[in-house]
């Protein structure tokens, strides 16, 4: 606001001398108005860039915020689907020893009810029985 207050005023400045005819001094106050603009142009391009620092500063660290709770939310599903997997786990090995003692307990029992002695084992049998008896 002053460097604009300023410019209009040097501007009016050298409207006037020009009307008197002093051209040097104008000159001068020429050079001084477009100092005036070069340092305000100057200015404004380092706000400009001060304020897309500043931004670009803000984003990554909006970005870097986003991205930690989206590592952090997986992590956590990571780690539930990991105590899932772990629970599932010992439930099925647990049922898989369960159904492997069924079935040998199974098996045995049809072992004994089914098992049947062969004619020569029979025949041994047999044999003994009677020598015992007559051994008696």
């Amino acid at each position: 606001m002053i460097n604009l207050k300023n410019r209009e005023k040097l501007i009016k400045e050298k409207e006037e001398l020009i009307k008197i005819g002093d051209y040097l001094k104008a000159e001068a106050i020429k050079q001084k108005i477009n100092k005036l603009k070069l340092d305000e142009k100057s200015s404004f391009k380092k706000d400009v860039e001060n304020r897309q620092s500043k931004e670009m500063k803000d984003l990554e660290d909006q970005f870097l915020l986003e991205l930690n709770n989206l590592n952090g939310y997986w992590q956590k599903e990571y780690e539930r689907f990991e105590e899932q997997l772990s629970s599932a786990e010992k439930n099925l090995e647990e049922r898989h020893k369960n159904e492997l003692k069924e079935l040998k307990t199974n098996e045995d029992n049809k072992l004994m009810k089914t098992f049947k002695h062969s004619k020569e084992y029979l025949d041994y049998k047999n044999s003994e029985l009677y020598l015992v008896k007559l051994e008696r």
